[in-house]
């Protein structure tokens, strides 16, 4: 059986969690020094604004705090 290939994976995440209600966004998008940049640096692993809302908000990482 082959391995498992990253970029597969990768699509069907995205596309599941489009399904679910999220915006996916390119990272070159919301990059650090982007006019919509969305974290301060790439070492920052939780994104702050646009990227971490739903269409539903009660369902969101943020609001399950």
């Amino acid at each position: 059986m082959p391995g498992l290939i990253e970029s597969v994976v990768e699509s069907a995440a995205l596309t599941w969690l489009e399904r679910l209600g999220w915006t996916v966004k390119h990272g070159s998008e919301i990059a650090p020094g982007e006019l919509v940049a969305e974290r301060a640096d790439f070492g920052q692993a939780v994104l702050e604004r646009a990227s971490a809302t739903r269409c539903y908000p009660s369902s969101s990482p943020v609001s399950r705090r």
